[in-house]
């Protein structure tokens, strides 16, 4: 199987080349399926806003096959084969992500071939997956689509083969690790997406013993970056804002903000845990640390967080 997917991705790659290189014209069959492929890509580019399923599977035949092969930010490559039911698991995976939209445009179609009843098209797309207004990632794809025409006479999918490079990430799943600088003074580090690449954030958790609980303080600096005018030039000024935050570990477990700003802006200074300020249950340091990064201090780029043990 590993040989069939890299040989299809030669073939595709080469196809592509091919493609580019050389001019084609043409003929009204071709220039017909190219407008079939553009309005399915237009109809799965703007699912997120109309999330009509129908709409989308209609270009897709009942026994359709797929093959998608990603490169992420980190170089790791992944395949995977797909029918109707993973597609269809994948377009109620968007509408059961509340705000997600995934805005995709065919943007290049330089291929495009008519045999009677088959077709063949290779299409380039861009892609941003958003979520709540945020850009998550972006990337771009190289789709060749086989297509058959049904007995009334539309163009179905029949198989698909997709490319896809992730060139950009900006939130998404973070990793972490602590170490014990002092006996009650922890250092973390956070590799979590930044753009193009990744970049490792850097925490200081300060924990205090109170009775069987214990207190944690930890400082969180906020890099804010503003265009000023000097003269006649425009500069960056960057300024450094602290926002200081002190949790409370009950020794069941239990994890409480005691002050500092929570996700909705409302800030909490008080001296005992109350419940409506608790945030979730940590059984230990690390995971008090992991919680604390993700809801906190990196909400904005850390959907989730896996511990990595030094």
């Amino acid at each position: 199987m590993k040989n069939i997917k890299f040989f299809l991705f030669i073939a595709l790659a080469l196809l592509t080349l091919q493609s580019i290189a050389q001019q084609k014209t043409f003929t009204p069959d071709e220039e017909a399926l190219k407008k079939v492929v553009f309005a399915f890509g237009e109809a799965y580019g703007t699912f997120g806003k109309h999330k009509d399923k129908a709409r989308v599977l209609d270009y897709m035949d009942k026994e359709v096959l797929g093959t998608l092969i990603t490169t992420d930010l980190a170089n790791k490559v992944t395949s995977f084969d797909s029918d109707v039911s993973g597609f269809d698991n994948h377009l109620k995976g968007i509408l059961l992500k509340e705000g997600l939209h995934i805005d995709y445009k065919i943007v290049n179609i330089p291929r495009a071939y008519v045999s009677g009843e088959i077709g063949v098209a290779v299409y380039e797309a861009t892609y941003e997956q958003e979520k709540d207004g945020e850009v998550w990632s972006a990337g771009e794809e190289t789709v060749a689509l086989t297509l058959k025409k049904d007995k009334a006479g539309k163009w179905k999918i029949i198989h698909y083969t997709t490319i896809a490079f992730e060139n950009a990430k900006y939130k998404g799943h973070c990793f972490c690790s602590a170490k014990e600088i002092e006996n009650t003074l922890y250092q973390t580090a956070t590799t979590a997406p930044a753009g193009k690449g990744y970049l490792v954030y850097s925490h200081d958790f300060k924990f205090t013993t109170k009775d069987q609980d214990k207190i944690i303080e930890v400082e969180n600096k906020i890099e804010k970056k503003t265009e000023v005018k000097v003269g006649k030039k425009t500069e960056i000024k960057t300024e450094v804002f602290t926002e200081k935050y002190t949790f409370f570990l009950t020794f069941a477990g239990e994890l409480f903000l005691l002050k500092g700003k929570k996700s909705n802006g409302e800030i909490v200074e008080t001296e005992e845990p109350k419940k409506e300020n608790g945030v979730g249950v940590a059984p230990n340091k690390e995971e008090a640390m992991m919680q604390i990064i993700q809801k906190f201090l990196m909400p904005s780029t850390c959907i989730s967080i896996k511990y990595l043990q030094q």
